[in-house]
């Protein structure tokens, strides 16, 4: 889950300090509780937007007005700001019942939602199925990319209506981060796949892939420790 502690807009500095959501006036060295019980929070030179029980609750990033905020029926898994608009992975979950008349709860499935961010209005929507969870969420061009530890691969959904861009077949990934342009990940290779040969070389690095590729291209490789020529 994503979680941004500090953040600088303008003449704020924004943090989370336990559950409450904080701002320091870096001009006057003054400090203020914005609100409590957050979870994590956004924000550009404009709007920050914050997560608080079912809601994302937008603000001024100057001012600290109220713009809106947008409820939730499910769990609000993903938040961040992009290109002017805001966008939100939420997971449902489906209750169960096992053998023994315990109740539990199991994801069923992502809804990628996009929303901009003055009029806090939906602007485009997606479903994806994914039991098993993903991991390190990241947006660009309306793309959510993120990682399945279940089958080992980037995978993304396309706002775009009918638009399906490949998948990447890349084990051990750690991390995924994007700029406006293209998506960027972070890949290393463990002890158990170098004794079994299960990945080619080069593979420790940082990756970069543009938006509905199916090539990524190696930024960066840190030599193997195991292999100290390779670099």
């Amino acid at each position: 889950r994503q979680r941004q502690m500090c953040i600088r807009d303008s003449d704020n500095l924004f943090y989370i300090n336990g559950n409450k959501l904080c701002c320091l006036d870096t001009t006057t060295n003054t400090r203020k509780i914005i609100d409590t019980d957050c979870r994590s929070f956004v924000s550009n030179n404009e709007v920050i937007a914050y997560t608080k029980n079912d809601s994302v609750i937008l603000k001024d990033s100057d001012t600290l007005e109220n713009i809106g905020d947008i409820k939730f029926d499910n769990q609000i898994y993903y938040i961040n700001i992009s290109d002017g608009n805001l966008y939100i992975a939420e997971r449902i979950f489906e209750d169960k019942t096992d053998e023994y008349g315990y109740s539990f709860k199991v994801g069923k499935q992502y809804i990628f939602k996009k929303y901009d961010l003055k009029s806090c209005k939906l602007l485009k929507s997606k479903n994806a199925n994914y039991v098993n969870g993903i991991r390190y969420v990241t947006v660009c061009k309306d793309t959510f990319y993120f990682f399945c530890d279940e089958t080992q691969t980037v995978n993304n959904v396309c706002l775009d209506k009918d638009v399906n861009y490949p998948t990447i077949q890349h084990p051990d990934v750690k991390f995924i981060t994007s700029n406006n342009d293209c998506v960027y990940y972070i890949s290393e290779k463990t002890e158990s796949a170098i004794i079994l040969k299960t990945v080619e070389s080069p593979y420790n690095g940082i990756w970069k892939l543009e938006v509905g590729s199916n090539k990524p291209c190696l930024l960066y490789t840190s030599p193997s420790p195991r292999d100290p020529k390779t670099s």
